[in-house]
């Protein structure tokens, strides 16, 4: 059951995209040039799907679970059974007998019992005796003689082991070691999709950083143009041509590198997503779909603000207040789960060692039949029918002079346990600057897109401004390369904060622990 429900977990972000990509890849090498169109979902499922260090942590999570279960074996019945066989022969010495004697003896012994351990630390016990012995000793009453005893016991200790806390302790740990393993499967779950959601919008900035190359190359030959056939209409210059070459040559030298940085981010993700044998998939060029999350405006003064950065916060109500973040965060991080479960291995060894600090204190009740008689099956019915009973009841004390060993292991697990909370303390400390520094860089990736974006607005006028000013010989070559550049800028920096801001979101979920599962994201 378990592993069904990891599974599909597992799984379960798998969409139809994938599906399609994958009848792709299998259909040959003939369609490896075709770009592989990959979304962020099909992505974080075949990171899930493939990932060697996942499939290990879900193995391990089964194992904690069947150790688990298994542990409750402790409590089951026992049922034991011995069977003895004895032969033998003596001499007797007596001075009324002449020579001495042999006595020959023979008898049959069968025992069982049934045990059941109980969960309160006391112990039942049911078990039936039967002794056949046949002698040759003339003191004997019978040459042959049965006796059967049927027993009842029950023992309840009164101080060490006393109580379910103690006597389940074993059963309470491989609970708490199984839950402990379960997160750190999800800590390892997470770990990948975060790595997968980094590598996924690196690319996506990569990919759009060449297409701003692309778009400044073309924008850099229609210059180169234009002033050719300036030159050769004799109303422009040579100088304006060289100028207009050599800055294209630059351009071409930054698309280059920015073709090999799209190359370089398709094999990082790659790497998260494919094993060794996807050959077609690796072969081909990946195009991200995926869309960048969006400045959603709303609100109040929303529509009479003339720069998107006046707004008020509660116009934009995709940015999560710190706090309430941090609420998210100190119920899902799997970093807090573990530490609270090593703070429950504690508190159980701790009960443990300060009642096997205590004295031994037993008290055994038992009630128990017998009967003996030359035919078998008369002394079976007079045992079972309870006709010669015997009752006891028993303390057993037990005390260790010193104790040193137990007195020093409760004093060393409740250290343990006292380390085990400073801990936790530290480990939510940790996610309380993790929450802060999610939530700082989120804010400020926002202000940073939208000054990007009022950045590019402007630097568009300005090119279209400065083209005209050209045309009517009001400025210079030089200039409008300037103004160009000044625009290729502005659209690199705006891209690449479209792509910061959707890195900030995949930080804010991994401060808040909600990765595995984007309900918690206020997309």
């Amino acid at each position: 059951m378990l592993r069904v429900g990891l599974m599909g977990l597992l799984l379960g972000g798998v969409g139809h995209g994938w599906s399609q990509d994958a009848e792709d890849a299998s259909a040959g090498q003939g369609r490896a040039q075709e770009p592989w169109r990959l979304d962020l979902e099909t992505a974080r499922a075949l990171a899930l799907r493939g990932n060697v260090e996942l499939r290990i942590a879900e193995e391990q999570v089964q194992q904690a679970h069947f150790t688990h279960v298994g542990s409750f074996g402790a409590f089951e019945w026992r049922f034991r059974a011995d069977a003895t066989y004895r032969d033998a022969e003596r001499e007797v010495t007596s001075s009324f007998i002449s020579g001495g004697a042999r006595i020959k003896s023979e008898s049959q012994n069968l025992q069982f019992s049934f045990v059941r351990p109980m969960r309160s630390g006391s112990t039942f016990d049911v078990s039936f005796t039967t002794n056949v012995e046949e002698t040759n000793a003339a003191i004997a009453d019978e040459a042959k003689q049965t006796s059967d005893e049927l027993a009842l016991s029950f023992t309840q200790p009164l101080l060490r082991g006393r109580g379910e806390a103690v006597a389940t302790a074993t059963q309470q740990e491989e609970e708490a070691r199984w839950q402990k393993q379960i997160e750190v499967w999800r800590g390892s779950r997470q770990s990948t999709l975060a790595s997968v959601d980094f590598a996924y919008w690196d690319l996506r900035a990569a990919v759009d950083a060449l297409e701003v190359q692309n778009s400044s190359v073309a924008l850099a030959e229609t210059l180169l143009r234009r002033r050719q056939d300036e030159l050769s209409a004799g109303v422009g210059t040579e100088l304006a041509v060289l100028e207009s070459q050599a800055d294209l040559a630059t351009r071409r030298e930054s698309q280059l590198s920015a073709a090999n940085l799209v190359r370089q981010r398709e094999d990082e993700l790659k790497a998260l997503l494919l094993n060794g044998e996807d050959w077609d998939l690796w072969e081909r060029s990946v195009l991200p779909t995926e869309p960048y999350p969006e400045l959603r405006y709303g609100g109040e003064g929303s529509e009479t603000a003339a720069d998107p950065r006046d707004l008020p916060d509660e116009a934009l109500p995709n940015l999560p207040q710190w706090r309430a973040a941090l609420a998210v965060a100190l119920e899902q991080r799997t970093e807090l789960r573990q530490v609270e479960s090593d703070i429950r291995l504690a508190e159980i060894a701790k009960s443990r060692a300060l009642s096997d600090r205590l004295s031994g204190l037993d008290l055994v009740l038992r009630a128990s039949a017998n009967s003996v008689d030359r035919d078998f099956t008369r002394a079976f019915a007079d045992t079972l029918d309870w006709e010669a009973p015997t009752y006891s009841a028993q303390l057993t004390y037990d005390l260790p002079i010193g104790n040193i060993q137990a007195r020093s292991a409760a004093q060393r697990a409740d250290s343990v346990l006292r380390a085990a909370w400073m801990e936790l303390e530290r480990a939510q400390r940790d996610v309380v600057a993790d929450v802060r520094r999610a939530t700082r860089e989120l804010s400020f990736r926002r202000e940073a897109l939208l000054a990007a974006d009022q950045s590019l607005t402007l630097a568009q006028r300005q090119l279209e401004q400065e083209e005209a000013r050209n045309r009517e010989g009001l400025s210079t070559n030089y200039q409008v390369l300037e103004v160009q550049q000044s625009y290729v800028e502005a659209l690199s920096n705006q891209r690449a904060a479209r792509a910061e801001w959707a890195k900030a979101w995949v930080s804010l979920d991994q401060a808040r622990g909600t990765l595995d599962h984007r309900e918690g994201a206020s997309r």
